[in-house]
């Protein structure tokens, strides 16, 4: 019986860490806040990519509508190859990028215990920062 019990704790520390992450990328309501923040580095990629600013013109109804790009050049440069694939696809890849980067992060830092990832990754500020697509996670690796 102690075998079994544990090749069952095995296969649950191997598929917990991809559950999280699955938890982590289900939309939120409402559904068109999830991506917010990648639909800005999207469409800036895309801009970079044609030679346009990815920056609004300078306005108070542009900044309240909270959808413009807003940050360094350097990262829509960063993003112009990521606006060659369709915004879909772009967005579950970043998203699951940015969930094995912050895995990847604790792990370099030396956490080995799999229920502090547990505690990272259903954490509020992950679990948003994962689905808004922040670039949060990329900041902590």
């Amino acid at each position: 019986m102690s075998e079994l019990g544990g090749l069952l704790l095995t296969a649950l520390s191997y598929s917990f860490p991809l559950f999280l992450l699955l938890v982590a990328v289900i939309p939120i309501h409402p559904a068109h806040a999830y991506a917010w923040d990648f639909r800005a580095f999207y469409g800036a990629g895309a801009a970079y990519l044609h030679l346009h600013t990815p920056y609004a013109h300078a306005s108070l109804a542009n900044l309240a509508s909270q959808q413009d790009y807003v940050y360094p050049l350097p990262i829509a440069a960063l993003f112009a190859p990521v606006s060659l694939v369709p915004y879909a696809v772009a967005a579950v890849l970043f998203i699951a990028a940015s969930g094995l980067l912050l895995a990847a992060a604790l792990r370099l830092l030396g956490v080995r215990d799999w229920r502090c990832y547990a505690a990272v990754f259903l954490g509020f500020p992950v679990q948003y920062g994962l689905k808004w697509g922040t670039i949060s996670p990329l900041l902590a690796f």
